[in-house]
């Protein structure tokens, strides 16, 4: 059995050597300036980086972050060498111990993880584009965009959960279309096991099988007949078997290992279903009084709250609310005048503005090619886009407390879809190389280092 990068023919195929190139490029990229700014016990962490930090840092008995008295702020109370982190299952932070037990309470130790994690996440996303058509050329490009999205770049060089969730994700959907189904089922466990969102990748599989496989055929007598029954059962069984048998052994494991629950007067060793049920509980209170039309944030008192950054589907359209992850800049003053500032670190949670302003012409433009020509490419994209995003919206009515980067689990099938949709028949050459100029000129605009550390 060939492993996926010997699937890349780098004698033959020009785009698999492109990719090959833009790999390498991309992790430069990614592992330029890392360490800055630079992850110390109290200070250099950004974003949600202060909890998964301080996570790992429990799980490993190290001293967490401080306030200025020396008085422990974060996780007040934790068990130590237990995950303090409850409101999401333990994997990630259990993966990212192993690398800071080996390299160091320290930047590279916390941030290495997600730089690997997503150069795995490209590969098999090329390769997953690959298997939908076997278009080489599409694939190169889609992984272009994904590599130069300003959200997930900025996710493949901090430690949070989602590059875990993704990277996971995506190498499920590979081994599914390369007719692996245990193995798939199995990888979006461990995509769920890092994030609980990885669900919405099972959904997606699932809904994807399901057209795929199923057909509703009209007999001469009148009859309906379903034809793919078999598929389908095949489906439940195997990716069911992968997926449910790992999910349930993997985090009782983690849970014995690293998770003690909270109850009056101390603390106890749960099991699976336990940390379930009390991760379903901690969601659904995560909760504002409601969004308006245009997105704006109701609290549960009925304010509004101007200076939210939580923001509903229908506002990520328009790549809002963007998140400032870390804003630095250096003051210049003459004769005790302010006269310039300077930005030297702006680190926003936003998408790519190239792809949300394609996004929904892309979707519309595949949906119309499926009904057309029923082309699996353009279905597994409107699927997976469906799955991870449209999936919110449910969510927001809900009054569940939402956020702009949730979307990063929807941003591949976006680059999946704006591929395809420039790959035209006369126009291609211009439309990709255009449209790629445009990806590089929002990433270059969004690039978080605006000086030399």
């Amino acid at each position: 059995m060939k492993t996926p990068i010997f699937e890349l023919d780098l004698k033959r195929n020009l785009w698999d050597r492109a990719f090959l190139i833009l790999l390498i490029i991309s992790l430069a990229l990614r592992l330029l300036f890392l360490a800055t700014p630079p992850i110390t016990q109290n200070q250099g962490m950004i974003f949600d980086e202060v909890y998964y930090v301080n996570a790992v840092r429990n799980i490993l008995g190290l001293p967490l972050s401080t306030d200025q008295y020396g008085n422990q702020r974060i996780f007040v109370g934790a068990q130590p060498h237990t995950d303090p982190n409850l409101e999401h299952p333990p994997l990630a932070k259990a993966i990212v111990a192993v690398f800071v037990a080996l390299i160091g309470d320290n930047s590279w130790g916390y941030r290495l993880p997600s730089v690997l994690f997503g150069m795995i996440t490209l590969l098999y996303f090329y390769l997953t584009v690959k298997k939908l058509g076997g278009n080489a050329k599409i694939a190169f490009f889609a992984s272009f965009f994904f590599a130069f999205d300003v959200l997930t770049f900025i996710h493949t060089r901090i430690f949070t959960l989602d590059i875990f969730l993704v990277g996971f994700m995506i190498t499920g959907f590979y081994y599914y279309l390369k007719g692996n189904l245990t193995i798939a089922g199995t990888l979006l466990a461990l995509s769920t096991l890092c994030k609980i969102g990885g669900i919405y990748g099972v959904v997606a599989i699932g809904l994807y099988h399901l057209f795929s496989k199923l057909k509703i055929k009209k007999l001469p007598s009148g009859n309906i007949s379903i034809i793919g029954k078999k598929a389908i059962y095949r489906f439940i069984e195997r990716f069911g078997i992968g997926y449910v048998v790992t999910l349930l052994v993997l985090w009782e494991l983690l849970d014995l290992a690293i998770v003690k629950l909270p109850q009056p007067g101390g603390w106890y060793t749960a099991n699976v279903f336990q940390h379930m049920f009390w991760l379903f509980n901690y969601t659904v209170n995560l909760r504002v009084g409601g969004y308006t039309l245009i997105g704006e944030v109701i609290n549960i008192k009925g304010e509004l709250e101007p200076n939210s950054i939580a923001s509903p589907p229908w506002l990520w359209l328009i790549n809002q609310r963007a998140i400032p992850y870390l804003l630095a800049a250096v003051d210049y003053y003459t004769n005790g005048k302010l006269v310039k500032t300077v930005p030297t670190l702006q680190f926003w949670g936003v998408v790519n503005p190239a792809l949300i302003v394609i996004m929904l012409p892309a979707v519309v433009q595949a949906l119309w090619s499926f009904l057309k020509s029923r082309d699996k490419a353009s279905l597994f994209g409107l699927i997976w886009w469906g799955a991870t995003y449209l999936v919110w919206y449910g969510m927001a009515l809900m009054n569940r407390v939402l956020y702009l980067f949730y979307i990063i689990q929807a941003v591949g099938s976006i680059c999946l879809l704006s591929a395809l949709m420039l790959n035209t028949k006369r126009f291609s050459t211009i439309l990709y190389v255009s449209f790629t100029l445009i990806v590089l000129a929002g990433f270059i605009y969004y690039f978080p280092y605006k000086t030399i550390p």
